[in-house]
C-alpha cells in the first residue's frame, strides 16, 4: 500500500515546492531522532524524508500522483486534503464527516451502467428459467442439477438488493 506523502508532510495536494520545502523543515524538526525521544521516531523521520524525496522532485511527484489516481481514484486528494485535517484534528470525525458528506460521491449513472443493469437482469432471468427447465427435463444430477436455477436466483438478489440501496441514496 502507498503511503499519503501528502499527509505526511501536512501539505495540500496542490503544495508548491516552497510548501513542501516549509513543511519538512518544520516536521524535521518535530521528528528527528536527536530531538525526539519517542521509540517509533526513527521510522517517522525516515518516512518524512520520503516523502520529501518524492514530492520535491517533479517527475517522481508526477509518477507518485499517478499510481494515486489510478489505485484510489481522483477523488482522492480531495478526501485527504490537509487543510480538512488541520480543521478536523480527530481522524474518527474527520474520516465520518467526509463519508456522510452528501456533496461528495453521488452516484451518477450512465447510459453504460443502465445498460448492463438490465443486461444482467436478462441474464439472471435466463438463468432462472433454465434452471427450472433443465430440473424438469433433465434427470437429477445432485447439486449440478440446481445450479442454474442459483445462479440466476443470486444475479437477481445481487441486482434488485443494489438497486434499492442505489435508489434510497436518492
Amino acid at each position: 500500500m502507498l503511503n499519503n506523502y501528502y499527509y505526511i508532510l501536512g501539505v495540500p495536494y496542490t503544495a508548491s515546492s516552497d510548501e513542501i520545502r516549509k513543511a519538512f523543515r518544520l516536521r524535521a524538526k518535530i521528528f528527528h531522532p536527536d530531538v525526539n525521544k519517542s521509540t517509533n521516531a526513527k521510522v517517522k523521520f525516515q518516512l518524512l524524508n520520503e516523502a520529501y524525496q518524492i514530492l520535491i522532485d517533479t517527475e517522481k511527484r508526477r509518477v507518485y500522483d499517478y499510481k494515486w489516481q489510478t489505485r484510489y481514484g481522483a477523488s482522492f486528494h480531495n478526501r485527504y486534503n490537509t487543510t480538512q485535517h488541520e480543521e478536523k484534528t480527530n481522524y474518527y470525525r474527520a474520516y465520518t464527516a467526509s463519508y456522510y458528506n452528501k456533496n461528495e460521491g453521488k452516484i451518477e449513472r450512465t447510459f453504460i451502467d443502465i445498460i448492463l443493469f438490465y443486461f444482467l437482469i436478462v441474464v439472471g432471468i435466463l438463468s432462472v428459467i433454465m434452471g427450472i427447465l433443465q430440473l424438469i427435463y433433465k434427470e437429477w444430477k445432485g447439486i449440478d442439477s440446481i445450479s442454474g436455477l442459483l445462479f440466476g436466483l443470486w444475479i437477481l438478489f445481487l441486482l434488485i438488493y443494489g438497486w434499492r440501496f442505489i435508489s434510497k441514496e436518492k
